[in-house]
């Protein structure tokens, strides 16, 4: 597609956390990446293909619900940029927020030796989109005439990395978010989802475990008065901040916890 191999998306695709790695390209690129490492794109794009006929949608139709969503959301947006905003879209209840950012993120589709291309595109904003009554979110990289519903509308991509990517269109997951609608296989997504932050919480209360062991060990090898107070401080501080996280870590939990159980009495069958 636009003169790009299939193996030339494939590696473009992948994560790219060191631009020095890749001087050529690094702009069509993403530190984060479009699909995760040992994701092969093609196998990604055959699962959303199924994942959409059972909820009754196509590639083309997936990317008419995300853009008819943001075209209600521009209505209201206006100067409330980086802000939320209530919208009624589908019958539902959603909080929107358009945010933009400096620099432009370019699609991994994008070819420097085909200057009239329509598929070369770069976008600086995007909309988050949570239901209120349901809880699910969805956050999408683009608008309405560029960025990720361009890549469901041609491709059928949406995205991978699950759970990591905070930008993968999960099709179980927009669904839920945009009609209200809840699969099994939404709860599955977001079981996973949940999990993958609680997970990364807890990593951060580990590395600050690991740092206050860290400073005391340093502590045991001074005999400076003042730079043990100083160091001191650092622990008190850091200790402060591992019992912020465990509380953050347990709420988390709790508010997880009430969103599948309410999405588990939403539950439809396919």
């Amino acid at each position: 597609m636009n003169g790009l191999s299939l193996a030339d998306l494939q590696r473009r695709a992948l994560p790219l956390l060191d631009r020095t790695l890749d001087r050529d390209e690094w702009r069509y690129r993403s530190a984060e990446g479009f699909i995760a490492e040992g994701e092969v794109l093609e196998e990604i794009m055959a699962k959303d293909k199924d994942s959409m006929a059972l909820i009754g949608y196509d590639k083309e139709s997936l990317a008419s619900l995300i853009r008819n969503a943001m075209m209600e959301a521009d209505k209201t947006v206006q100067d409330r940029y980086n802000l939320p905003f209530s919208i009624t879209f589908q019958g539902q209840n959603i909080e929107v927020t358009k945010n933009w950012y400096m620099s432009p993120q370019y699609s991994f589709l994008y070819n420097e030796k085909l200057s009239d291309s329509e598929f070369n595109e770069s976008w600086q904003c995007e909309y988050r989109f949570e239901n209120q009554e349901n809880g699910l979110e969805i956050l999408i990289g683009g608008d309405k005439t560029r960025g990720v519903v361009h890549y469901v509308e041609w491709l059928g991509f949406c995205e991978g990395g699950h759970p990591g990517n905070l930008y993968r269109v999960d099709p179980f997951i927009l669904v839920g978010t945009l009609e209200g609608k809840i699969y099994k296989e939404t709860i599955q997504v977001e079981k996973e989802r949940c999990e993958h932050q609680q997970n990364q919480k807890a990593a951060e209360i580990e590395n600050t475990r690991a740092l206050i062991e860290e400073v005391q060990a340093e502590i045991l090898q001074l005999t400076d008065k003042d730079k043990d107070e100083h160091l001191q401080r650092d622990i008190e501080f850091l200790q402060t901040r591992s019992e912020k996280l465990k509380q953050e870590l347990e709420q988390m939990k709790r508010n997880h916890a009430t969103r599948l159980s309410k999405l588990e009495q939403k539950q439809i069958q396919l």
